[in-house]
């Protein structure tokens, strides 16, 4: 979990970095964000279940990725979201292939979970101790860090990147612009014989000015002063 949070750290001091605020993150408007709360569950609930089943542990797991897939495809405009998709996919396949994502033992011995420990890294469903010889296996849990989650694999890399980039950009705002903007750098100069503008809803474009014109930028009625 503290490789989360340092995600999530990192892609907050990117946005406030940019000139972003926290309030625009707090704003953001997801698709079905209780998707996420849905995933989790379902591989935390896997744990639950008895040894003895585990293939409805595997199960649960399976379900989580479609959520995670489903959640990235509704999101998928926002920056970030198709590496997320990358990374579950790569971590999914893995997974499919051994029914569990293979944990590396050398990995795991070099982080200090040798031997009998190395199963405090199993998450019911998901993982199992590998000696090497899992399909796919350099795609699995090989790389170790230095705090927990200790063992990464390829594809958790590649949704971490894919996260800092998410909250980097909600905290930016919508279209990534910032949240406080020079009026001079938030229109080009036109020539005063033709303006674009947008207030609202109402869009006035190609209009010629005259003299003693007044618009109304609330909407797209102008009249012409006596």
């Amino acid at each position: 979990m503290l490789a989360f949070a340092v995600v999530i750290a990192v892609g907050l001091a990117i946005g406030l970095g940019r000139g972003g605020s926290v309030k625009n993150l707090l704003a953001a408007r997801l698709r079905w964000p209780g998707l996420i709360i849905v995933a989790v569950a379902l591989q935390l609930s896997g744990m639950l279940i008895p040894r003895s089943q585990s293939i409805i542990a595997f199960g649960l797991v399976v379900a989580s990725y479609l959520v995670v897939f489903a959640f990235a495809a509704l999101n998928w405009r926002l920056p970030g979201m198709a590496f997320i998709g990358i990374g579950a996919a790569m971590n999914y396949t893995v997974i499919l292939l051994n029914r569990g994502m293979p944990i590396s033992a050398a990995a795991a011995a070099r982080v200090g979970y040798g031997g009998a420990k190395a199963q405090e890294l199993v998450i019911r469903g998901k993982h199992f101790i590998s000696s090497g010889h899992a399909h796919l296996s350099a795609l699995g849990d090989v790389i170790p860090l230095w705090r927990q989650p200790s063992i990464a694999s390829a594809g958790d890399l590649i949704i971490w990147a894919g996260l800092i980039l998410v909250v980097a950009s909600l905290v930016l705002g919508p279209r990534g612009r910032r949240t406080k903007l020079n009026p001079q750098d938030e229109y080009a100069y036109v020539p005063p014989d033709h303006v674009s503008a947008r207030a609202g809803d109402a869009t006035l474009s190609s209009l010629t000015l005259q003299d003693n014109v007044v618009i109304d930028l609330r909407d797209t009625r102008s009249s012409r002063t006596s």
